[in-house]
């Protein structure tokens, strides 16, 4: 599982079956999405919910700690988003223990929750994400944080079961990059394919007698 980068018009809206991902601070999802501003603020603006006091109960019940995400459906049901609070890599500043590792796991999880929302609405056949964590949420992994997406993409994806792994082949992936320099970083950690488990190597099949007037040819799998 890995992606191709695309590039996308402004004037792209999505359709009804398309959910916008949102990397919300905590505090936001806490105190409400009046005044967001940047990629957040143009989000609850086509929600509809950027002059709202309050996010919906449901979301701040389901959203407490970081890596938490909640799905819900704005303006009649027409818009859908899938709210997500990443981790706050700023902390890792002071904590020399905080290694890459580290990073990808909790990233990891918060990816694999947005999934797990997504794969519970079978009518959802495309997710545009945003990288969690980005901006100055990266802290010390600014530079790193392409390779760390991607990975943690990948192992959210393995973690899925197979039912959920199927719906999210069928539909369209796509991670939304604004800033020129970070597209193609982040198209170049996309493009490789990421290590895959491998799969456990069969035992050698014994050699079937064959049939009176007929020929054994060996094929190579």
């Amino acid at each position: 599982f890995w992606a191709a980068a695309t590039k996308k018009k402004k004037e792209d809206p999505p359709d009804e079956a398309t959910v916008l991902v949102d990397p919300a601070g905590l505090h936001h999802i806490r105190g409400g999405p009046f005044g967001a501003a940047g990629a957040a603020g143009a989000n609850y603006q086509w929600l509809e919910i950027s002059e709202a006091e309050a996010f919906p109960e449901d979301v701040q019940e389901a959203i407490t700690t970081e890596c938490q995400a909640k799905y819900h459906a704005y303006a009649d049901g027409r818009k859908k988003c899938i709210h997500v609070v990443g981790p706050d890599f700023r902390d890792c500043f002071d904590d020399m223990d905080c290694t890459i590792d580290d990073a990808v796991k909790k990233l990891t999880l918060a990816y694999g929750n947005v999934f797990e929302e997504f794969c519970g609405d079978k009518s959802l056949r495309k997710m545009r994400l945003l990288p969690i964590s980005g901006g100055i949420f990266s802290g010390p992994f600014k530079d790193d944080l392409p390779e760390i997406t991607a990975k943690a993409v990948q192992a959210a994806y393995d973690a899925l079961t197979a039912e959920k792994k199927e719906h999210i082949m069928q539909s369209s992936i796509e991670m939304c990059i604004f800033m020129e320099p970070e597209f193609k970083l982040f198209a170049s950690a996309f493009e490789q394919p990421l290590a895959a488990p491998s799969p456990k190597p069969a035992e050698p099949a014994e050699p079937a007698e064959p049939k009176p007037g007929s020929e054994a040819v060996a094929k190579e799998d």
